[in-house]
């Protein structure tokens, strides 16, 4: 499971309901959205090639809920034996002005391996890259804070925020019961890590870490951010010591290094009284947690 959780904190949030008309425009972006794209992208290059499925309401008895301060939906891509191949999830959760004080925009994909290597048919290796798990992210983080918005605002870029909007990047590579016990997955059972050198460390189920930067920053300083996001994950929790802040992308990963961009130092944003300020944007690493679960993520502490 891949999953960003967006931190949006507009003042006079707690007074807003998600309103038919704002369901209607949600709905109507999630397909063009940037995680629809890199899912298909991902579903394609795998063996599993078919028009896009649509987005739907994820119903309570499959942990969904639905209400005026709650919206989630989802699309899944099925395998060739029908059986959910890839899963994209879209959540909206209202700040209650009490315990949880931000708007939270959730976007997430799940990734069922064994039905995406039978697709393959064995012939490739299904993993994820890690330039594949950047462009999850980067897609994920664009998705929840310009599409899921939607439900609530016109144009979520124009609302005036009361505070830094932070995005919470999170991993994780599975599990399932057995006998009633949990079995964890390891990352690189899921994600080729071969090109971030030797692990040092033995924590290799899961990752977290937060980034604070603008709304209107461009793709190219997510993209920036992400990448030292996931390097900072990569050598603090997983204890690849040999990568650097742009994950070594040149000699590793056989591509070009990346621009240098404004977010290296500081990026401008608006607050609440449209006076302009300059804030770092920055990455924050979060605890080791067990409790990577989808629905309760995120509201852990007040926004």
């Amino acid at each position: 499971m891949i999953r960003v959780d967006a931190f949006l904190p507009w003042r006079g949030a707690t007074g807003w309901r998600i309103e038919k008309r704002g369901r209607e425009r949600l709905q109507a972006a999630l397909p063009g959205a940037a995680l629809s794209q890199s899912m298909m992208t991902l579903a394609r290059s795998r063996g599993i090639a078919q028009a896009q499925p649509p987005w739907e309401i994820l119903a309570e008895r499959d942990g969904g809920r639905q209400s005026e301060r709650t919206a989630q939906y989802q699309c899944a891509v099925p395998a060739h034996d029908d059986s959910p191949a890839f899963t994209a999830e879209a959540r909206l959760v209202l700040p209650n002005g009490y315990q949880y004080q931000s708007v939270q925009a959730s976007a997430a994909l799940r990734i069922r391996l064994a039905a995406v290597e039978a697709a393959a048919g064995g012939v490739a290796d299904p993993r994820l890259t890690i330039a594949e798990l950047l462009g999850i992210f980067v897609a994920e983080w664009e998705t929840a804070i310009l599409a899921i918005p939607l439900a609530l605002v016109e144009d979520p870029v124009a609302v005036p925020l009361a505070g830094p909007p932070v995005a919470e990047l999170y991993v994780r590579a599975g599990e399932k019961y057995v006998d009633g016990r949990p079995e964890y997955k390891e990352l690189p059972q899921a994600m080729d890590l071969a090109p971030l050198g030797n692990a040092t460390g033995s924590q290799l189920r899961q990752g977290g870490i937060s980034v604070v930067a603008p709304l209107e920053a461009s793709s190219d300083e997510r993209r920036l951010l992400v990448r030292q996001a996931v390097a900072r994950m990569a050598a603090n929790q997983w204890g690849f010591i040999e990568v650097d802040d742009d994950l070594g992308l040149e000699r590793n990963l056989g591509g070009p290094r990346p621009a240098a961009v404004s977010t290296a130092s500081e990026v401008p944003w608006v607050s609440s009284l449209g006076e302009p300020r300059r804030i770092p944007a920055a990455a924050r690493e979060l605890p080791e947690r067990d409790d990577l679960d989808p629905h309760q993520l995120g509201q852990r502490q007040p926004r």
